[in-house]
């Protein structure tokens, strides 16, 4: 299979280099607040611009128009489009102080380079990201033309092509607005701290203090799974990325276990969805959410922990019991790795994560600065063992490792900005929103249904950012209006866009897992679907009940807390099919009512009745397996 990114030689390779090295290099600098100790007044935008520039240019570098287009040699038009990338970002991150100081003004140069910078962040989406996001962001380009001539909600007064332009390109709520803000310093920063805590072998302690810790128990290569990449998927927050690094290693060794090849790539493809969930990263989502919540990130954190938290308390019995189901063994304990030799090896990668923990939750410091100073604490402690020191080289390859991880994100914030810019000029978000309401007739339960169903499908083969960005924009104000508190309606719309990536029939985790197992997608999404049940369900509980997101009082949280888990746990054991011997299909429809019961929250006679339920289904099973 053919690569989509090229490899340039000679002086173009070493320019490359040294670009994308700059790349989170720049980064840095801003936050550290390097321009402020220099005596320089910047604006973000500015900063934004010059990220914005290196992105473009790295884009057109190194990935080629086609597939089947020359690995090394650039072509002159890729040449030109690298310096109209330089003129449409250098002019923002020169001028961006007389633009703001005039931004109602419509020049001939702004619509120019307007039109260009639409152009070529278009083309750079085609070439990295695909066509699913490329389609959704000339939608949204081309609404503002012909809104005028829309039906029923979408219909909006006429703007003219000049001011429309100028929006997109130059407005803080277009091109260089949230998303591009948020993916220049906060996703960089966790980017450069996950890069260092791999490369220094951060990576492979986490492994291996998974398989000492799980390994030898009963399913052992399938918990080893869930907790690697629960490990993994809290600093790379990339489903597909989590499900091929280390499914690489735990679905053959699932496999060889006796888990059908389905079941492991199943599994490894929900352990990856909800790494993606678990904070601190969470799929670089919670950034946004923060930015457009305006709330400390840390406190977002906290609120995801319970729902991440009970995600694995469902997978994991099932993983339990579909071990107990066919009687599947441990791993032999000369295979695993000694959990004393690995806690003594590799104790003090527990520091940088320490670090970035206590720089969140203790001391209330922003994302960005937070993840920096833990990138510092990896880069101290690797000096406490000579094979893992990072010397200059691995600094350099670290670096440039950094900014090619940024790449597509990148591209990704820059055509979210267009999206985000046409709904602002529109306003479009406000009329689906009171459309919205109107059309669930007040039912929060409804309108919360239709908001899951447009996550999941406007999700098929699209990144997370580019889902929460559109349907939040959207939906996320009628779910406020309807009730929702803002924080749980935005964690809402996160869990259904995560879900995207294993609710067949587009599942990209799946895709990636079931490869590697050598099963059946469909098969294999299925399966993860049933495994990842508690993301189907939990959002709602929030939804209704925010105490479960740490919003409330501790006995408000209790009170939902206990019976949602008792929930999670018999719908989990319904669908495995299995307790202490294969169920009943009237069996499973019991557990199954039980456990919905119990999940309905703030409603005491509904959640008693579903633990009366579920002991008796208990009992009643355990009795007929004696007998």
């Amino acid at each position: 299979m053919k690569s989509k990114f090229r490899q340039p030689a000679g002086a173009w390779g070493t320019a490359v280099k040294v670009l994308f090295i700059l790349l989170p290099v720049t980064a840095v600098i801003y936050i550290v607040n390097v321009p402020f100790y220099l005596g320089l007044s910047l604006y973000t935008q500015q900063y934004v611009a010059v990220f914005m520039t290196l992105v473009l240019v790295l884009a057109f570098l190194t990935v080629k128009p086609t597939k089947t287009a020359s690995g090394s040699k650039i072509p002159w038009y890729d040449i030109i489009l690298s310096l109209a990338s330089i003129a449409v970002g250098g002019y923002v991150a020169v001028f961006y102080p007389y633009i703001i100081l005039n931004i109602g003004r419509i020049s001939l140069e702004y619509v120019i380079l307007g039109m260009i910078s639409i152009v070529i962040v278009l083309e750079v989406t085609r070439r990295l990201v695909g066509l699913p996001i490329l389609i959704l962001a000339i939608i949204f380009i081309i609404y503002p033309f012909f809104s005028h001539l829309a039906p029923g909600i979408l219909n909006t007064r006429q703007f003219p092509w000049q001011r429309v332009l100028t929006f997109l390109y130059l407005n803080p709520a277009g091109l260089i607005g949230k998303p591009a803000v948020i993916v220049s310093t906060i996703i960089t920063s966790f980017i450069l701290f996950g890069r260092f805590l791999l490369i220094t072998g951060g990576g492979q302690f986490l492994t291996d203090f998974a398989m000492a810790a799980v390994g030898k128990f009963r399913g052992g290569p399938a918990k080893v799974s869930v907790v690697a990449t629960a490990f993994f998927g809290m600093l790379s927050g990339s489903a597909s990325a989590n499900a091929a690094t280390v499914g690489i290693i735990t679905i053959p060794m699932m496999k060889k276990t006796g888990y059908p090849p389905h079941v492991a790539g199943a599994i490894e493809a929900a352990a990856s969805t909800g790494g993606g969930l678990t904070p601190p990263v969470m799929s670089a989502t919670a950034f946004l959410i923060a930015e457009f919540l305006q709330m400390p990130y840390a406190q977002i954190a906290l609120a995801a922990a319970v729902p991440s938290l009970l995600y694995y308390v469902a997978l994991f019995t099932q993983v339990d019991l579909e071990a107990v189901k066919n009687n599947l063994k441990g791993v032999s304990s000369h295979e695993l790795p000694s959990l004393k030799n690995t806690i003594k090896q590799g104790w003090f990668f527990v520091i940088p994560i320490g670090v970035l923990c206590i720089c969140l939750f203790y001391y209330s410091l922003p994302p960005a600065p937070s993840a920096l100073y833990a990138t510092a604490s990896v880069f101290l402690v690797s000096f406490l063992k000579k094979e893992i020191r990072v010397h200059t080289q691995k600094l350099l390859n670290i670096l440039e490792e950094t900014g090619r991880g940024m790449l597509e994100i990148a591209i990704i914030s820059l055509a979210a900005g267009f999206i985000i810019g046409s709904i602002a000029l529109t306003g479009l978000g406000i009329n689906l929103s009171t459309s919205l309401v109107t059309i669930a007739g007040a039912n929060t339960f409804f309108l919360l249904l239709l908001a899951a169903i447009a996550c999941i499908v406007l999700g098929m083969g699209m990144p997370i950012i580019a889902i929460y960005i559109v349907v939040v924009v959207l939906i996320g104000p009628a779910l406020v209006e309807l009730g929702v508190k803002p924080l749980a309606a935005h964690l809402f719309i996160l869990y259904f866009g995560a879900m995207s990536f294993t609710t067949p029939p587009v599942c990209i985790a799946v895709y990636v897992a079931a490869a590697i197992a050598q099963a059946g997608p469909m098969r294999t999404g299925f399966a993860a679907t049933r495994l990842a049940i508690a993301a189907y369900l939990v959002p709602f509980v929030f939804a209704f009940s925010p105490a479960l997101l740490l919003m409330e009082s501790a006995k408000d949280f209790a009170m939902v807390f206990i019976p949602t888990t008792l929930g999670i746990m018999t719908i989990a054991i319904a669908l495995s099919g299995h307790l202490f011997s294969r169920l009943h299909p009237v069996e499973r429809i019991w557990a199954s009512a039980a456990g919905l019961a119990m999940l309905i929250p703030d409603h005491f006679i509904c959640n008693g009745t579903g633990l009366v339920l579920a002991v008796l289904f208990v009992l009643w099973h355990r009795k007929r397996k004696k007998s």
